[in-house]
């Protein structure tokens, strides 16, 4: 340094250099500075360049992952005699973070500009808390970084692209304490993770951190939009720091059910779902209290999907389904999921009708277990309705089981199934189906139906049956018998297998009056085939799926 010989005008320039060292003698930090100061006696001036090294910041900074991390920039502060003070810095301060990645990810280091065209200043004199500092919105700039996990045997690969975002904050001093009104930007771009595509995601609103009369909270109104704007959520946040608990209200608009739209083509794939039309929204809260073994989470949302149109595996078609879903945990017990479910149409071959269901599925805290009951299930099917009284479905139980009720099936729809069978019938039938859940699949181990009375006429003339009775003598009289069949009686064993395999065992009661004389016969059929197989046959038959597709193109 030197100074005039009047006093009057002083500069020093030198470098400071320190090391911090851990008892091993193992350098954890490395700090170099850069002074340049000017005196005179009615001002200082400082220009400071400055460079950090930090290593094995865990050591330092336990409460994050900090592997490495280094600060370069320069400040420029100056004071006069009345006790004005400035800091300014253009470029503001660089820096990169090297934190230790979740196993088996591969995080490049966080490069961030911190307060790039920073400009403060106060007075050291001034009485009034709200005086003493003056700052221009402080930014926190984090460029564009991509987070990778290499596939495996197990997993596909993930990668996460994180795109240029930033936090500005406005800080500002009361006698009480501090506020900070902040505005925060974050950007997802297109990603993956473990073979999921992720949408783009843009996260922005403000953010506003009060600490006064050493109270702490944060506030939040922010607002999130992805999949190409075509998802938009807004978000209110409030958290109590002091107390630990807080609580975050959400509300979704409509978005539409589309994955071109929403740039998830590949989700197609994935699910085996294609989505035709509908739109998605919901509402809700979520409260958070911190407790001694963690936090205790309490959620009261719903989401409703709208005129829903889908395609399953490319052999369901569902058309016009409505949704709505309540899920809630009162008194901090287990979790509670209020469902309601109906559909104009649901195809898988044979066309179900007007289904509406109602559950209600209980799940622990920990989700080791769920716990079902489906209070009402009906749906019109083959001129008739099946409906469910109750069922109940336990994930702890291997075996669960319910009954399936069938009232007025009509014997022509059935028959219609196959235009070119040769089959035409009257008659309706009610009955009883036990439904088995096992781990191999649902199964009918005895069920029953029976014709209502008085019973119909069946009609089987095909050229297929002239060949079955001339095959054999019995079943040739059985095939004369069913040319012209009038019953008063018709009984019907159902079994069915996980695999998809059926069998009828028919019974009727009845005449044909242009056989014998119309004498009464007792006739036994079994029938024996793949359910499964069947419904995929009328699927190609009817061209259920491409006319679906057709419909909403």
């Amino acid at each position: 340094g030197r100074c005039r010989a009047e006093l009057n005008h002083c500069t020093l320039q030198g470098q400071l250099q320190q090391q911090l060292l851990n008892p091993a003698g193992v350098m954890l930090a490395h700090l170099q500075l850069e002074p340049d100061l000017l005196w005179q006696p009615d001002s200082l001036t400082l220009q400071l360049p400055l460079q950090a090294q930090l290593q094995q910041g865990q050591a330092l900074v336990a409460e994050l992952p900090l592997q490495q991390a280094s600060l370069q920039g320069h400040l420029s502060a100056s004071l006069d005699a009345a006790g004005n003070w400035q800091l300014h810095s253009e470029q503001g301060l660089t820096s990169q973070l090297q934190l230790a990645a979740p196993p088996g990810w591969q995080l490049p280091p966080l490069a961030l500009t911190l307060l790039p065209q920073l400009a403060a200043e106060g007075n050291l004199y001034a009485t009034q808390a709200g005086g003493q500092l003056r700052v221009a919105p402080l930014r926190l700039q984090l460029q564009p970084v991509t987070l990778r996990q290499p596939a495996t045997r197990q997993q596909a690969a993930s990668e996460l692209h994180l795109h240029a975002s930033a936090l500005q904050c406005q800080p500002s001093l009361t006698r009480r304490g501090l506020l900070g009104r902040c505005e925060l930007q974050l950007a997802l771009g297109p990603s993956s993770f473990q073979g999921w595509p992720i949408p783009d995601v843009q996260l922005q609103g403000p953010l506003q951190w009060r600490q006064l009369d050493e109270q702490a909270s944060l506030h939040g109104q922010l607002q999130l939009q992805a999949a190409q704007q075509q998802l938009q959520l807004r978000l209110n946040l409030q958290h109590d720091v002091s107390a630990g608990r807080g609580n975050l209200q959400w509300h979704l608009n409509d978005t539409p059910l589309n994955w071109d739209s929403l740039n998830l083509s590949a989700m197609t794939a994935l699910t085996k779902i294609q989505f035709l039309s509908g739109h998605l929204a919901g509402q809700g809260w979520v409260d958070w209290q911190q407790q001694q073994n963690g936090w205790q989470i309490t959620p009261d949302i719903s989401l409703r999907a709208d005129n829903l149109s889908a395609i399953y595996d490319n052999s369901v078609a569902l058309e016009g389904w409505n949704a709505l879903l309540a899920l809630r945990r009162p008194f901090q017990g287990d979790y509670l999921l209020d469902a309601q479910l109906s559909g104009l149409k649901l195809n898988p071959g044979i066309e179900l009708s007007n289904l509406l269901a109602r559950s209600q599925t209980r799940i622990p805290a920990d989700f080791a277990w769920v716990q079902s009951e489906i209070y009402e299930m009906h749906t019109d099917v083959l001129g008739g309705r099946i409906h469910t009284p109750l069922i109940r479905y336990d994930s702890r139980r291997e075996i669960n089981s319910f009954g399936i009720e069938i009232s007025r099936i009509q014997l022509s729809q059935i028959a219609a199934l196959e235009p070119g069978s040769g089959v035409q019938a009257s008659g309706t039938l009610d009955g009883l189906l036990p439904i088995v859940l096992t781990p191999q699949g649902p199964q009918i181990p005895a069920g029953n139906l029976f014709a209502r009375d008085p019973g119909g006429v069946i009609r089987y003339q095909s050229p297929a049956a002239d060949a079955l009775g001339q095959s054999d003598q019995s079943v040739g009289l059985a095939m004369q018998i069913l040319e012209n069949f009038h019953y008063h009686q018709l009984q019907t064993g159902v079994q069915y297998q996980p695999d998809g395999q059926l069998n009828l065992a028919l019974q009727f009661q009845g005449k044909n009056p242009d056989f014998f004389g119309g004498q009464s016969t007792h006739l036994n059929v079994n029938l024996e085939y793949n359910l499964l197989d069947f419904l995929e046959s009328l699927r190609v038959t009817q061209d259920v799926i491409t006319r679906l597709e057709e419909k909403y193109q």
